[in-house]
């Protein structure tokens, strides 16, 4: 047996499977360095970082005018830059011009990448009122006839969409006046603290009432029951006002960044409003 030649092949063997392993280890660790990592921290501190958007409801068009504002950390905004640190969460509050604002946030990565942001244009529903019988209040000849003392009515309210845009999500403020008892809109209690940038449509003995409503986002309807109640001693009539907001993101008295109709100081900060009022007879 010629154990010097098993040795040698041996030796061989084990030279060649070394050099591949170098071979494999060079390559990863150039591989690792071209996008800048070394050992899986990356070997810059900073990342290029660039910035896109879409209508969410037509993704082959780019919003036009967006802004941004940018919270890197604890810092107070700023608009988008080209650069930040990487591993940086950014805050992000974008906007456009009959867009809906929206927050979202983003990690900076190693190497850097691009900050892609959908906004959908925001547009008013189409409102009809159906009475109790289930027609359609025009405010002249068909309208909703007078509720009689502790008595209800129950009315329906039609939100039609458009198609590729969205109502937002909204807040209804619905005002009549003191001697209704009760109102519920799609099964729902009201609130009752109207927002303070709102001006008083019924005078004297306005009584105010509120609803979130889910967006409507396309050329869809959706119908809400609307209960009216009036007080055990005072029938219900005249015009009842209402208001659909538009909410949406936006910056905070305090820097922060929240979402809603008005900020914490009461300055209006809604997307869109969608206004109208309908008749209820007093005969």
């Amino acid at each position: 047996m010629n154990k010097l030649g098993k040795s040698s092949t041996t030796k061989t063997l084990l030279i060649v499977l070394l050099v591949a392993v170098l071979l494999v280890a060079t390559f990863m660790v150039v591989r690792n360095v071209q996008l800048g990592k070394t050992n899986g921290t990356c070997q810059e501190s900073t990342a290029p970082i660039a910035w896109s958007s879409q209508n969410a409801q037509d993704l082959s068009a780019p919003v036009v005018g967006i802004s941004y504002l940018v919270k890197d950390g604890t810092g107070a905004s700023a608009s988008n830059a080209s650069t930040y640190a990487v591993g940086h969460s950014l805050n992000i509050l974008a906007s456009a011009s009959g867009y809906v604002a929206q927050t979202e946030t983003y990690t900076v990565p190693c190497g850097g990448g691009t900050v892609p942001t959908k906004l959908t244009e925001v547009a008013s529903p189409l409102v009809d009122v159906f009475n109790s019988n289930n027609l359609i209040i025009d405010n002249v000849a068909t309208n909703q006839s007078l509720i009689g003392d502790g008595a209800s009515a129950t009315l329906g309210m039609r939100l039609t969409g458009v198609n590729k845009k969205t109502t937002g999500d909204m807040e209804l403020v619905i005002e009549t006046n003191s001697s209704v008892s009760t109102l519920t809109y799609g099964g729902a209690t009201a609130g009752t603290t109207a927002p303070d940038f709102r001006a008083t449509n019924v005078s004297p003995n306005s009584k105010v009432w509120t609803f979130d409503v889910p967006a409507i986002t396309g050329a869809i309807s959706k119908t809400y029951d609307m209960v009216i109640t009036s007080k055990d001693n005072a029938h219900y009539c005249g015009v009842v006002y209402y208001d659909l907001y538009a909410k949406q993101a936006f910056e905070n008295a305090d820097g922060s960044y929240a979402n809603g109709i008005q900020d914490s100081n009461g300055v209006a900060e809604y997307a869109l409003v969608t206004s109208g009022s309908f008749v209820i007879n007093c005969a």
